[in-house]
Formats: C-alpha cells, structure tokens, sequence
C-alpha cells in the first residue's frame, strides 16, 4: 500500500469517527455539526499541511544565478519523466539534506540545504533530485505532510499539558524533575510514533530508492549519497522537530535518545545493499 493510499485512508477513517461520535452525542444534529467538523479537518490537512510545513523551513527561493546546475538538472529530468516542475527552496544550513513537500504534482517543492549545494558534486546532486522527484511522482510528500501534520499535533498537545501540569504541580525545570515535567510527552509519544509508523513505512523509501535510480539511470550515485548524507547526519546533524524528520531522505537527527522512536527510515546499509547489491560501497 502506497503512502498516499494509507494518507486517504486515515483521513476517511478520521472522518468516519468523527461522524460517529457526532450522531452518538446529537443525532442529526449532532451528525451535522460531525460532517461540518469532518469536511474542515480533512480540508485543512489537505490544503495547508504542507504550506505549515514549508513556513518552517524559511529559505530562497533558487531563480536566476544558479552556480550548482540545480535548476537545469531539475528541468531535465521533468521533461524526460514528465513531471511539472517543482520550485527548489535553499536552506541556509550547513548539513546536506533534502526533502520534497506538496500536496500533489502541481504544488510541489524541493529543498535543498547550502551544505549539500557546497558538498556534493554534479552527479550526486543529480541523484539527490531524481530522490526528491520520485517523492513527489509517488505522492509521498501528500502521505508524509499528513503524518507529519498528525504526529505534530500529538507532541503539541502533549507539550501544552506539560506545561499546565508542571504550573499545577509547581515542577521547576531541573534534572531529577524532568521526567515529572514531562509526563504527557513520555505518555503520548507512544501513540504519536505508532501513527507515524503506520503512515510511513520502510517499504515507502525502498520503492523511492528504486524508483529514483530509473528516473537518474545511475543507482550506484543514489546508494553513494544515502550513504553520504547519513555520514553527514551523524557528524552534523540537523535539528527538526521528530515529527519532521521522516520527510528527509536520510533522517538528520542522530540516534541516541528518545527521538529514535520516531526515525522510520530504514537502515542506510539495507537501502544501499538493496541498490548495489553489496555495502560499503
């Protein structure tokens, strides 16, 4: 099942309770007020998860003087796979990552860091944009803008409850009571990884791997970045709230700790061995 399908089905299914539960508390009015919510809910995932997504990350848009060849790379493979043509954002940061965000093909965008554009040659950023294009051609931007928007909302809540749980209780911010102050998050995270994980999967970046070496004709260039971008995150990783990281190619926070919980990328080594056929390559 392909993200984008498990997307839909948890909107109808999300959609579903929410009707249920209206015509249990109100009966046909009650009905009403559900589908009203229903229809809102699920209008402003589809319409603006992305767009919230994408005002987190505040670069430039690439236009004009492109010293990388991104543009020209991008413009190529669309026309060859014909794919409309994304927008391509720089990020002013110093580690190489990327992702891909939109709700469908004609509202999409790419991401570029300044550390991949400094980092990586030609060739690999040709790889790097056939990964983001093949995200974008599968729909997977729609099912991990969703997943993100959902497993957002949970941490959030569970970070507002902290807060009115650690006023109530009178919980200084300190070593021996930061798990007191923080049992919401400790209490829901659970629930917001498992979300995630049904969302997203790791068959999600097998089939991106694969189809991003057919649309770049060059595999072994798609194994060499997955395995140098996730040297990169475990020497210079990219803080991202956990319900962001899973849009990445390569998950650019660093194992240790609770967010480990949330790094539903597979293996770095099975995706290459998958690729190639062999690791270290």
């Amino acid at each position: 099942m392909s993200g984008s399908t498990k997307a839909w089905f948890f909107l109808l299914l999300l959609a579903s309770l929410i009707l249920l539960a209206g015509h249990s508390l109100g009966g046909r009015q009650g009905l009403l007020w559900a589908l009203v919510i229903a229809l809102s809910v699920n209008s402003l995932v589809y319409f603006y998860s992305d767009l919230r997504i994408l005002s987190l990350f505040s670069g430039r848009r690439l236009e004009g003087r492109d010293p990388w060849g991104a543009l020209e790379l991008t413009k190529a493979l669309c026309k060859k796979h014909r794919i409309p043509m994304p927008q391509i954002i720089v990020l002013e940061e110093p580690s190489p990552q990327a992702l891909a965000l939109g709700r469908n093909w004609n509202h999409s965008s790419i991401i570029l860091t300044q550390g991949l554009l400094d980092h990586f040659s030609r060739r690999e950023l040709r790889a790097v944009l056939a990964y983001q294009l093949a995200t974008i051609q599968r729909q997977e931007t729609f099912a991990f803008a969703v997943a993100a928007s959902f497993t957002d909302l949970i941490m959030s809540m569970a970070w507002h409850l902290d807060r009115l749980w650690s006023l109530l209780l009178g919980i200084r911010q300190s070593q021996d009571s930061a798990r007191k102050g923080h049992f919401f998050s400790w209490l829901l995270s659970p629930l917001a990884a498992g979300l995630l994980r049904f969302s997203v999967g790791p068959s999600n970046y097998y089939a991106l791997d694969a189809l991003a070496s057919e649309i770049s004709e060059d595999s072994q260039a798609v194994a060499e970045v997955l395995w140098k971008l996730q040297s990169f995150a475990s020497t210079l990783p990219l803080l991202v709230p956990v319900s962001q990281a899973h849009l990445f190619m390569v998950n650019p926070l660093t194992k240790p700790g609770w967010s480990r919980y949330f790094q539903v990328q597979p293996e770095t080594k099975r995706r290459i061995e998958r690729l190639v056929g062999h690791y270290p390559i």
